[in-house]
């Protein structure tokens, strides 16, 4: 947006993606802003061919130049929870995407995931649900 005059604030570029949803359109929070990379990032929930939620969470990063949107990357989550807490953060040349179950770091130059923590697991959950509330978080990360 170009909000030079803040009462008609004009629209600059767009990028829609379809049969998704996302946080950020209505919790600003979940957008991310790294000026450092000239990117923003949100967190993408994905919809099957029947408008049902897939268990596909993905986190969009989409790079700006000259008020263009000039790239469009998705980093997977590989959870099969939704409805959850899903956020991203940027540390120098890595993203984080961070639900409820894990953590995975991904490479922002080549899109693969580098490593991942597990922070609740299957047997974890089910002691929550009792009030047993427990997580499993290693010492070592390789």
């Amino acid at each position: 947006f170009d909000i030079s005059d803040m009462t008609q604030p004009k629209l600059l570029d767009e990028y829609v993606i379809t049969s998704a949803s996302s946080e950020a359109n209505y919790d600003p929070k979940a957008l991310i802003h790294y000026p450092a990379r000239n990117i923003i990032g949100i967190p993408v929930f994905s919809y099957n061919s029947y408008g049902l939620y897939n268990s596909v969470k993905s986190f969009a990063v989409i790079k700006y130049d000259d008020n263009k949107l000039s790239q469009v990357r998705g980093f997977l989550h590989d959870s099969e929870n939704n409805g959850e807490l899903f956020r991203g953060s940027c540390i120098e040349d890595r993203l984080y995407t961070i639900d409820c179950y894990k953590v995975v770091e991904h490479s922002l130059e080549s899109g693969e995931k580098t490593r991942e923590c597990i922070i609740l697991d299957e047997e974890n959950e089910k002691k929550s649900y009792e009030g047993i509330y427990a997580t499993t978080v290693p010492a070592y990360i390789p």
